[in-house]
């Protein structure tokens, strides 16, 4: 028999947090590639931004929670109003009865998505299954990262960050990988393709196989940088010039160097 429902929305996501997990929770191992992450951002400060929500699932979800912090002194939720909690998201995969994100106390966001009544629930694959609305704090410094960390539910430890079949009897603890929101333009040298510390020539040799034989090793892009590490010139694009700019650079003694990505 299930308590009364608490009217709030924090009381809303505990009673369904308990429900989700009513059941026997089954082997992590049995259900390794599925997967919740955070997906790493950058923003600078006072500039509103998103923050995705990524799952993989190999079963069609009835429902899933979740509950992360974050850094109060860089990022803040924007939420309905300054007195209401809840934050003005919707699904971007599936359909749920209850789908409700909220500040649950400062510092840590708590979502829960489930079917009761309605709702037919996430569909097996990947994606980004929400994107959360925040702002960088207008004296946030640049260089500054606000971790985005996953925590248990302090009253209750396996009733965040799980998923639930859609039969209800199957609730499992997914992959869990959290994230960062960087605040500025941060980069690693410009030319670094491989992000291993310096410019040289396995980079050209890297930039070659992708630009011209079509392998799959694709240079390094940083969530914090608005390019890629391979983009020599910062235009946006990875192509022969950039490779030109590489030989000159690494064999020909060309000191006019990788381009700056952070100065406009």
């Amino acid at each position: 028999m299930i308590a009364k429902i608490d009217k709030s929305a924090a009381g809303l996501c505990f009673i369904v947090f308990f429900i989700l997990l009513s059941v026997s929770p089954v082997s992590a191992e049995e259900w390794a590639t599925d997967t919740l992450r955070l997906v790493e951002v950058n923003a600078y400060p006072g500039e509103n931004f998103i923050i995705p929500v990524y799952i993989a699932n190999s079963l069609v979800l009835g429902g899933y929670t979740i509950r992360f912090t974050y850094d109060t002194a860089l990022v803040e939720p924007i939420t309905i109003a300054p007195d209401n909690p809840a934050m003005a998201v919707v699904p971007l995969r599936g359909s749920f009865s209850i789908f409700n994100f909220e500040l649950a106390e400062p510092g840590v966001i708590a979502g829960v998505a489930v079917i009761f009544s309605s709702g037919t629930g996430m569909e097996i694959g990947s994606g980004t299954a929400v994107e959360l609305p925040f702002r960088a704090k207008s004296y946030a410094l640049e260089g500054s990262v606000s971790p985005l960390t996953f925590i248990p539910h302090p009253d209750s430890p396996n009733s965040s960050n799980w998923f639930s079949d859609i039969t209800g009897l199957i609730a499992y603890e997914p992959t869990r990988l959290g994230g960062s929101v960087w605040i500025g333009c941060i980069c690693a040298e410009m030319g670094d393709a491989d992000s291993d510390g310096g410019v040289n020539p396995v980079d050209v040799v890297l930039m070659t196989n992708y630009i011209y034989k079509g392998f799959l090793t694709t240079p390094i892009k940083q969530s914090s940088c608005p390019v890629n590490n391979g983009d020599f010139n910062c235009d946006g694009r990875l192509n022969p010039v950039d490779l030109v700019m590489y030989v000159n650079y690494v064999y020909r003694g060309d000191q006019t160097g990788p381009c700056d990505p952070c100065v406009e």
